[in-house]
């Protein structure tokens, strides 16, 4: 349905003249095509995504840092009986470091997961806290509980993690 582009009044098709204003029918304009509410529907689709993947970030708790020296001896003295840290600073970067502790709703007993892969082995580490009670929230001082093999799903002793990784010694 046209409109008048002097008064924006809608106007009945066929009309000569803006029944509220008097503007004769050369200064009628048609309404703009469906394309722009097209856009405009894409626009917040894409802002919705945007911001829904924006908030999934802040609720993960994946911690790469390739700037972590390989055997600094100040991290070493920074992470003092954190094994997560301790382990980080001597053997680098992983191949994956997730926890659960910013997971909603969080879990009791919160865990992190720090996973390496070294000589074909996929090894992942499983640490809990070790400075508070169930439920406490972070910052955690993560104590090793045990180290897996993902691809077989077996436990490995600590000898077995040692010769496979000479960087670990043992935790």
């Amino acid at each position: 349905m046209p409109y008048c582009s002097a008064c924006g009044n809608t106007l009945p098709v066929g009309a000569k003249v803006c029944a509220n204003c008097g503007v004769p029918l050369v200064a009628l304009v048609v309404p703009p095509p469906k394309r722009t509410l097209l856009k405009i529907l894409l626009f917040v689709v894409v802002a919705f995504i945007f911001l829904a993947v924006l908030g999934d970030i802040g609720h993960r708790n994946v911690t790469l840092n390739p700037s972590r020296s390989v055997s600094s001896k100040v991290d070493l003295q920074n992470s003092a009986g954190n094994d997560a840290e301790e382990m980080l600073a001597r053997c680098g970067t992983p191949f994956k470091d997730d926890s659960t502790a910013y997971d909603s709703p969080r879990p009791p007993i919160v865990t992190r997961f720090i996973e390496y892969k070294v000589r074909g082995m996929h090894l992942r580490f499983i640490y809990v806290p070790n400075n508070g009670h169930a439920g406490d929230p972070p910052p955690y001082n993560w104590k090793l509980q045990m180290v897996a093999n993902v691809r077989t799903n077996r436990l490995l002793s600590r000898s077995q993690v040692s010769g496979i990784m000479p960087c670990w010694l043992g935790g």
